[in-house]
């Protein structure tokens, strides 16, 4: 006797029939959409001028002030959508936060646009735009730590409450 591939002896319907049988899979869901925050005030219609907000945060740390590093990137969150946003928790660690208190240091930041001759060209619902930064910790006792020079990538998409940051590349630069 010879079986047809994929054909042969049916398992249970019911678990208990077959104790050795695997559950199916969850049924797939998607995802929940989250809401991003917003700045009170600010016009998310330009494109440019919502990574320069966004730069502008995710650098703004002050120990001053902040309870910890996460702070500035929740500042940064109300320029991202809402998937970015979600992703705070790995903000909270920072190897040099420690170093910061120390110093009761906040961060020093000279922004300019970067124009990439590689960004794409903009179309109605996503954005390309750079920004570079020189961000240097300056503690209220003369401390200076190292100047990181960086360039940020921002991929802008347009939702309902205007452009958002939906995913940003972090590039350390030449100063």
């Amino acid at each position: 006797m010879s079986l047809v591939a994929g054909c042969g002896r049916q398992q249970a319907e019911y678990p208990d029939d077959n104790p050795g049988a695997q559950s199916p899979p969850a049924p797939i869901r998607p995802a929940v959409s989250v809401a991003p925050p917003t700045a009170a005030g600010f016009d998310y219609a330009d494109p440019g001028r919502v990574c320069r907000a966004f730069v502008a945060a995710l650098f703004s740390a002050d120990t001053n002030r902040d309870p910890g590093p996460g702070a500035a990137y929740q500042r940064a969150a109300a320029f991202m959508d809402g998937a970015l946003a979600a992703q705070s928790p790995a903000a909270q660690r920072d190897g040099r936060w420690a170093t910061w208190v120390a110093h009761r240091a906040r961060l020093a930041v000279e922004q300019t646009e970067h124009a990439d001759i590689h960004r794409p060209p903009d179309s109605s619902v996503e954005a390309y735009r750079a920004q570079r930064a020189a961000v240097t910790p300056v503690g209220v006792d003369g401390w200076r730590g190292w100047t990181e020079h960086s360039t940020v990538y921002c991929t802008l998409r347009r939702i309902d409450v205007g452009w958002r940051v939906a995913q940003y590349d972090l590039v350390p630069a030449r100063p």
